[in-house]
């Protein structure tokens, strides 16, 4: 086994490392982004410049329209991907719609892309993969003060290399089938739009969120891509020298899942590391790193969570020492981070069913209630839940809810009118809680009718007048400070009568 020695060179060579998986080589990145782009415009051009969606293309249409799918067939870099377009091509004749050539155009467009991208990538990972190899071997040389052979790596293991898997798929896989995803994602917006009549304008934003998307998915394999590349190349190097133990390092920052703050510092030998498990990458977009040998370094870096700037800590700080020393505030950024396509979808249901009026305005705005405010976090859940538990169990529905009533008096000469005490009390808790008083009653008398067909409902009793029903609902009030308001009916036939409301505290 060969010692290290002098950790401020291996410091320096980590930091070095790290900042270059940080950094990244965003030339084919930025590139792929513009053909994806491109692509998209050519998507929405055709969609509007076709007049009608049932128009057939005439013959020398299709023969153009077949010629490119065959020639993006012979493209695809495996004989499923080439069967399958092989397929859709000879289902073709000459009484062919403009909406089928709108899904074969948008499919065309897309495959194209995907075939020079896999073009693009494949230079760049490889130069990942020698400047790992080579760079490892020569600042092990230097930081040894020894001669180390460099020799030409053989171009079949490259070929080795391109061709190997990352969770089952190589790199020119994934881009592909990537691009189908995203090319199927575009027909079904023709194809609904088309159907719907939708508006060219509505059509090109959900292509809009399409693309982004694809932007972000193209980005995410490269930087994971690469990350791949890097440490194949890095790990081959220490082979090539004897190396036996490496050491895993995981980012300092807001990005590192738990899986990788749990191996943050850790040793492995050399023949025991497993891609996915103790070797990066672990998943998709990793940006950990290896170290040669267990060098204990003397600092490293460490990024803010708010900021996103780099600062160094010690050297053998852990991920979980270093967490453990952020502010409230700067873990609540990390967990907003982590959670945060969670919690977009939950931001897109709480909106849906409790009504953007009462939900904060952004996906930012909902997660700092979430984890900082939690009384009133508290409440939006429990409104949630409460419809929720409507749309689910329709037959807790307060009957005849619609066509719900409250009388006037229960208001003026309750609760903020008349000598009733007990009613003049939970007037006040109206007026202090939600804003609510005897100029503007019919605001709340308007909110609790509305609302009594989005809350479950409970059967109590039955009297002289009817059945006796309670609700408990949610109401955000004139303060937007929300309370937990019971409100209780009388069903009688096909009416249905408020007979009490109160502000109840929970628990």
């Amino acid at each position: 086994m060969i010692t290290m020695a002098n950790s401020n060179y291996w410091r320096r060579r980590a930091e070095r490392l790290e900042k270059q998986i940080h950094s990244g080589d965003r030339v084919p990145i930025s590139r792929i982004m513009r053909l994806y782009k491109h692509a998209f415009d050519e998507i929405e051009g055709d969609i509007r410049r076709t007049s009608s969606a049932r128009d057939e293309l005439n013959r020398t249409e299709v023969e153009n329209l077949k010629a490119e799918m065959i020639k993006i067939g012979a493209s695809a870099p495996d004989p499923i991907r080439q069967a399958q377009i092989t397929r859709a091509v000879s289902a073709y004749d000459y009484r062919i719609d403009r909406m089928e050539w709108l899904k074969s155009r948008a499919y065309m467009h897309l495959m194209k892309v995907a075939g020079v991208a896999a073009a693009l990538v494949k230079p760049h990972l490889e130069n990942a993969y020698r400047a790992a190899r080579y760079g490892t071997i020569d600042d092990i040389a230097n930081g040894l003060n020894v001669g180390i052979d460099f020799s030409l790596i053989p171009k079949r293991t490259i070929e080795r290399v391109v061709k190997s898997p990352f969770h089952g798929k190589n790199y020119s896989q994934r881009v592909w089938d990537n691009t189908a995803e995203t090319a199927a994602k575009a027909q079904k917006i023709i194809v609904e739009g088309l159907i719907k009549g939708s508006s060219y304008p509505h059509m090109a934003q959900e292509l809009a969120r399409v693309t982004n998307n694809t932007y972000y998915n193209a980005y995410r394999l490269i930087q994971t891509e690469t990350t791949h590349f890097t440490e194949m190349g890095r790990f081959d190097a220490y082979k090539d020298i004897g190396i036996e133990k490496y050491t895993y390092y995981a980012t300092l920052g807001s990005k590192t899942c738990d899986v990788c703050a749990a191996l943050d510092g850790k040793t492995f030998n050399i023949d025991e590391g497993i891609e996915g498990k103790n070797k990066p990458p672990i998943h998709p977009h990793c940006m950990c790193y290896t170290v040669i040998g267990d060098v204990k370094l003397t600092s490293r870096l460490a990024r803010d969570p708010e900021t996103g700037k780099n600062y160094k800590v010690r050297g053998d700080m852990t991920y979980n020492e270093w967490y453990e020393g952020l502010s409230q505030e700067k873990k609540t950024a990390i967990k907003a981070y982590k959670n945060r396509h969670t919690d977009s979808e939950q931001y897109s249901r709480y909106v849906e069913r409790i009504g953007k009026e009462n939900m904060p305005k952004t996906l930012e705005l909902f997660q700092k209630m979430k984890y900082n405010d939690s009384e009133r976090w508290r409440y939006v859940k429990l409104d949630y839940q409460r419809q929720n538990a409507l749309v689910k169990n329709p037959e807790l529905a307060l009957p005849n809810a619609l066509s719900a009533t409250a009388d006037n008096r229960k208001f003026t000469e309750y609760l903020f009118g008349g000598t009733h005490e007990r009613g003049l009390a939970k007037g006040a808790a109206f007026t202090s809680r939600l804003g609510y008083d005897i100029d503007n009653y019919d605001k709340l008398k308007d909110e609790i009718l509305k609302k009594a067909s989005k809350y479950p409902s409970v059967y109590k009793r039955k009297n002289a007048q009817g059945d006796l029903y309670e609700q408990k609902i949610i109401l955000y009030g004139l303060k937007n400070k929300p309370a937990n308001v019971v409100v209780g009916w009388i069903a009688n036939h096909d009416t249905v009568k408020m007979t009490t409301l109160y502000i109840k505290e929970l628990k």
